[in-house]
């Protein structure tokens, strides 16, 4: 009897170890996260199944810390917006059990068409839908178009501490928003760059990085930092508490992407979909 309690609680604490590998995934990616939970939840059931005769108990037992943060979000009410992005990968373990049970008293045939479907179902999760899901908890909208907002305050300045302001013609602009702690945004900057030197052709789109500064930053430093990475686009500066910039810009993550048109912002989203936005516009990049 105790060798078996002792048995079980190694199967927990095992799988525990596990869940933290895969919250660690889930720290960088929340699509790889996805689709190796359900990569891992399969293992599971099958794993239980081939070690013990009578296998629900332990698999519960191992099942128990993956669905804690599930449990854990609901009862303490996380907010929706970062919900639905978790989500996913909260429940992605229990599916991927639930199916692989299912499954395990059909036919090979039906085996390999149900696992080939249920494979696509979350690759669309993992590739498609999590995406949109982090668009709209980052930004609040799917493609990152919203009612125009009036630039009603100048808060941007040049490197040089005088103030930027934004020309009430036809003029675009694509603004890029970051801090020196977003290890994202500087992931994005190759991509940034490659718009920015494309925008050099294009007469009426002017590009450029926002960095949010963060305390005892200089603006010459930053500029500095994006000379050595060999980085050619502009920067502007914004220096100010977070509160402070959603007021005058809607930004609350980094990066974001922001399109300003007749001094009214009219995009705030990710750069993949500000590129669409100009394209529908008519600025072709």
């Amino acid at each position: 009897m105790i060798y078996k309690i002792l048995k079980l609680l190694f199967l927990f604490i095992v799988s525990v170890i596990l869940m933290f590998m895969l919250s660690y995934i889930r720290a960088f990616d929340f699509r790889w996260h996805f689709i190796a939970a359900v990569i891992f939840g399969i293992a599971l059931y099958y794993f239980a199944r081939w070690k013990f005769r009578d296998f629900w108990l332990p698999l519960v037992i191992m099942l128990i810390p993956h669905l804690i943060p599930l449990t854990h979000a609901i009862i303490y009410s996380m907010p929706l917006d970062h919900f639905w992005i978790v989500f996913p990968g909260f429940i992605a373990v229990p599916l991927a059990v639930l199916i692989a049970h299912v499954l395990s008293h059909q036919s090979k045939a039906i085996k390999y068409a149900a696992y080939s479907v249920f494979g696509i179902f979350c690759l669309w999760i993992g590739f498609a839908l999590i995406d949109q899901l982090i668009h709209l908890a980052s930004f609040g909208s799917y493609s990152g178009l919203i009612e125009p907002v009036p630039i009603t305050e100048i808060s941007l300045t040049n490197e040089d501490g005088t103030l930027f302001e934004f020309s009430k013609t036809e003029q675009w602009y694509l603004l890029d928003f970051w801090h020196t702690r977003c290890g994202y945004c500087f992931k994005e900057f190759p991509k940034f760059q490659q718009v920015y030197e494309k925008s050099l052709d294009i007469e009426n789109l002017e590009v450029f990085s926002v960095n949010f500064l963060l305390r005892n930053e200089l603006p010459s430093e930053i500029s500095q930092k994006i000379h050595d990475l060999d980085y050619g686009f502009d920067n502007l500066f914004y220096n100010g508490t977070r509160e402070e910039l959603y007021k005058h810009f809607r930004v609350s993550a980094f990066p974001s992407y922001l399109i300003v048109k007749n001094n009214q912002i009219v995009f705030l989203g990710s750069l993949a979909n500000a590129e669409k936005f100009l394209n529908k516009g008519g600025i072709k990049l």
